[in-house]
């Protein structure tokens, strides 16, 4: 009988309703206030409607409902093909098919809708916390599937579920086997047309403020596995963002830099590992000063192109912005100076107008100090001894804002010293820039993790015909630059929340989920086709032909039958809870010493246990009685009296002494 068009039981619409909210939570979270309430609130709305899919939304009404989330997902976004718009879309679209659901045939285009809808959240997150997101929606997809054979039956929720799962962890060996053995691609079947999103982290200027803003998020900024030795704290230094032009209150980078071949210094080399998070700028971080350029850890470095150019102010300036995470592999040298490349100073020389209090004072170094090191020196020594605060609430500077700070408030963050610090050395006629990055870091097992409150800003002055780094905050806070950002700072300064927890089962709790969500990406999400092959050469297939990795499946697959055929015939999934429960009171029984005898009837069997421990015969008896009634009796039938029934025949199981009791007996 085709059963296409049987209306939807009140069971099937539970079951529905729970699938498309689940599937949508995910979204809540990247998409607009309005399109989430507008697609979770007319799934709820319509499963509350009515008991069954007889009433629905007329089709005239729900075009107009389609065009009308089509127009506002337009004029939200300014545009319409692009991640997050099309994803909007299908959001609504998921709710508008749920309101015109009546019959089976569309219960079967909702679960592949979701399904898809499901897989679009891997779009903007790839992290261990987004897969276990999706597992609820997983398994009400599976319960869907499961009540749309026999829409006239409901087990209930814990049936289904318990169901459910047995049967996708079953399915997780050879979805492993597959995800491993299977062929992969070396590059995406296809792209999606990127949206305009504000960068996070650095930016591409620094005014005062700009730091410490960025300094309150507990974010992480990336992840670094060293080869060797980790450097001293005092020696991580992630170079960034490089400002070369000063218009007298904000620093910005050089109009044109050139591109240079990675240094080589007499110094050993230290190599590491970094996963970037996304910042959707085209920066990327390395320990001063870089010795290589970076290669794209999803391809053999043997044979891999690098994804970045080293340009004359040191930065490393990526091909493309970085919009997702990537892992790129990097070897630099601990060095605090390095020589010049490219052309000359011109912008590291200029001081902006205004601030005249601070170039007059600079001018007075300048006459008693004519060697550049004992003038920087000077100026550092002068920030030590005057009373200078490191804090992340500094007042607001007006037209002179180095003058203010320098000789008024005297209270900054890191971006104010290095501005002020720079600025004195070029009044001073010595070349300074300010490099931006990270300073520090906090090691989490095996790797560096570096948050976005570990954001610097230090120094660089031209000395000695090199360029080397000068950091003004380390003379004000020391231990900024030892012990990191919170130490330096005062108990009333808004440190994130995380930064303070030195100690305890909070940040235990935080390191321990950070290491897996670390392992997670490094494992499964940048499992690539070289990768791939690394394993296979390491299982003894340097060059895998495809009968060999047919062999390979087919193996595991057999093997994986061969556990579900065992697991089937020891546990006997077509028993009845009653007959489990009498199975159990068998072994322990016969474990305790009673003969085995298959031939015999419950009755029987609790006639000689009783003989053979008299102690116990009443609760052999209540036992007997109670599998008999469910077993034979009609009252079986009866789903009350048998989940009652079967209550009782656990409690009396548990009541039975242990086996070394009756085997003591």
């Amino acid at each position: 009988m085709n059963t296409s068009g049987t209306l939807i039981s009140r069971n099937g619409i539970f079951w529905l309703a729970c699938m498309l909210v689940l599937t949508q939570l995910p979204h809540v979270l990247h998409l607009p206030v309005w399109v989430s309430i507008a697609g979770i609130g007319l799934i709820v709305g319509k499963a509350s409607y009515t008991r069954e899919f007889s009433r629905y939304f007329p089709s005239w009404f729900l075009v107009v409902l389609a065009l009308a989330a089509a127009f506002g997902v337009r004029l939200h976004f300014g545009y319409f093909l692009g991640r997050d718009p099309c994803v909007a879309f299908l959001f609504l679209l998921v709710a508008l098919k749920f309101a015109e659901t009546r019959q089976r045939r569309d219960v079967t285009l909702l679960i592949c809708l979701s399904g898809f809808l499901l897989f679009t959240q891997y779009f903007y997150s790839q992290t261990l916390l987004a897969a276990l997101v999706s597992l609820p929606a997983v398994f009400a997809m599976g319960g869907c599937l499961f009540v749309l054979r026999d829409y006239s039956h409901n087990p209930g929720v814990k049936p289904v579920l318990k169901l459910i799962g047995k049967l996708l962890l079953q399915g997780v060996p050879i979805a492993a086997a597959l995800f491993v053995l299977f062929p992969r691609l070396s590059s995406p079947l296809w792209s999606l047309p990127q949206d305009a999103r504000s960068s996070s982290g650095l930016s591409n200027s620094m005014a005062p403020g700009s730091i410490s803003e960025l300094s309150l998020s507990d974010a992480v900024a990336f992840r670094v596995e060293f080869d060797d030795e980790v450097p001293a704290k005092q020696d991580l230094y992630w170079r960034g963002p490089v400002f070369s032009v000063f218009n007298g209150r904000e620093w910005f980078p050089a109009p044109q830099t050139d591109t240079i071949e990675p240094v080589v210094m007499d110094k050993p080399l230290t190599s590491y590992t970094v996963t970037l998070e996304p910042h959707h700028n085209r920066w990327l971080f390395a320990l001063d000063m870089a010795a290589s350029l970076p290669i794209d850890t999803a391809h053999a470095e043997a044979l891999a192109e690098p994804i970045a150019r080293l340009d004359n102010e040191g930065r490393l300036i990526a091909n493309k912005p970085v919009d997702s995470a990537i892992r790129y592999r990097q070897s630099s040298y601990i060095s605090n100076s390095f020589a010049e490349f490219g052309p000359g100073l011109m912008f590291n020389s200029k001081t902006a107008g205004g601030n005249l209090q601070s170039q007059r004072f600079a001018q007075q170094l300048r006459s008693r100090y004519h060697d550049d090191n004992a003038l920087i020196q000077a100026v550092l020594q002068w920030f030590n001894s005057q009373p200078f605060y490191y804090t992340l609430t500094p007042s607001l500077l007006g037209n002179d804002p180095v003058d203010e700070f320098l000789f008024k408030t005297r209270e900054g963050f890191c971006e104010h010293y290095a501005s002020a610090f720079a600025y004195l050395l070029r009044a001073a006629a010595i070349p300074a820039r300010v490099v931006t990055g990270y300073q520090g870091g906090e090691m989490n097992e095996d790797y560096l993790i570096v948050r976005q409150s570990d954001a610097h800003a230090w120094t660089e002055a031209w000395v000695d015909g090199a360029w080397r780094r000068y950091d003004p905050t380390a003379a004000v806070a020391p231990s900024r630059v030892l012990n990191g950002m919170a130490s330096a700072l005062g108990d009333n300064e808004p440190v994130p929340f995380f930064a303070r927890t030195d100690k305890g089962w909070l940040k235990k709790i935080r390191l321990g989920w950070d290491a897996l969500n670390h392992r997670w990406r490094k494992h499964v999400v940048d499992f690539s086709l070289d990768r791939q092959l690394e394993f296979f050469r390491k299982i003894g297939m340097p060059q895998p032909q495809p009968w060999q990795i047919m062999t390979a499946m087919l193996l595991v697959g057999a093997i994986w039958a061969l556990m579900i055929l065992k697991l089937h015939l020891r546990f006997g999934s077509s028993l009845s809870d009653a007959e489990r429960l009498w199975c159990r009171f068998l072994e322990k029984i016969q474990a305790a010493g009673l003969p085995q005898d298959n031939t015999l009837g419950p009755l029987t069997i609790c006639e000689k246990a009783s003989k053979r421990w008299p102690q116990q015969a009443e609760q052999f008896r209540e036992v007997t009685d109670l599998f008999i009634r469910l077993h034979f009796s009609p009252a079986g039938d009866d789903q009350e009296q048998r989940k009652m029934l079967l209550s009782r025949l656990r409690h009396s199981l548990r009541h039975i002494p242990p086996l070394r009791q009756l085997r003591a007996s």
